[in-house]
């Protein structure tokens, strides 16, 4: 039945199989990767997930429903290596990259408790972001790449404080050059700050103008 039907409702199989989008946390040495497959399916039946069963050119077609349909949660103790690493398919040929669709990431500025990230992150930077951040960049159309930005004191008598100037410095340094490559990819970018959702364009990406956008959000808050 499955070699019967078109490849556009087969999908509408493996979607309905996966059920709602679930949200999955990358860390640092890929521990939540390992269990890919959602619980309430393959752990459950799993003969859906063996490619002795359902064949290998079935489980590619599900694998790369899964990959479109989750979304990866990255956060400053994880690496984009991981997150591209395809190690729980039984598919070893599958590259992961051009196939995720949704990537959401934490950015907060490292404080200065934090020295137990500094294992995780570059030494001396000043925000929480994957060392290899820059792979982000490997993302492609029709992906969208969301940024969540939680910062509290941005201003002090409507002066932007010194930690917020340092933070949006560092920024400019570090993530704008990739979220321009992005954009210029077609890759969707968006920023959440509190709980207002904004689609960033390139008119953005600098200290003065990505500062401007926050503070007004911060105010309307």
């Amino acid at each position: 039945m499955q070699e019967k039907m078109p490849r556009e409702l087969r999908d509408m199989v493996y979607e309905a199989l996966l059920g709602e989008p679930q949200n999955y946390y990358v860390d640092g040495d890929g521990r939540s990767l390992e269990d890919l497959f959602p619980a309430n399916v393959v752990l459950h039946n799993p003969h859906i997930g063996n490619k002795l069963f359902v064949g290998e050119e079935t489980l590619t077609e599900l694998a790369d429903m899964w990959y479109r349909h989750s979304v990866f949660r990255l956060f400053g103790d994880s690496t984009v290596a991981c997150l591209f690493r395809n190690e729980s398919w039984e598919l070893p040929d599958l590259d992961p990259a051009p196939l995720i669709r949704h990537v959401y990431m934490a950015l907060y500025p490292r404080g200065r408790w934090d020295n137990m990230w500094d294992g995780f992150v570059e030494t001396g930077k000043e925000l929480h972001l994957p060392s290899d951040f820059e792979q982000l960049a490997k993302l492609q159309q029709p992906a969208t790449f969301t940024i969540g930005t939680y910062f509290e004191d941005w201003d002090y008598h409507g002066k932007t404080r010194e930690g917020m100037k340092t933070f949006v410095d560092a920024m400019s340094r570090r993530v704008f050059p990739v979220l321009k490559q992005l954009i210029a990819s077609g890759v969707g970018v968006t920023v959440k700050i509190y709980e207002a959702e904004l689609e960033v364009g390139l008119e953005y990406l600098d200290s003065e103008s990505w500062s401007k956008l926050v503070r007004g959000v911060h105010l309307r808050q």
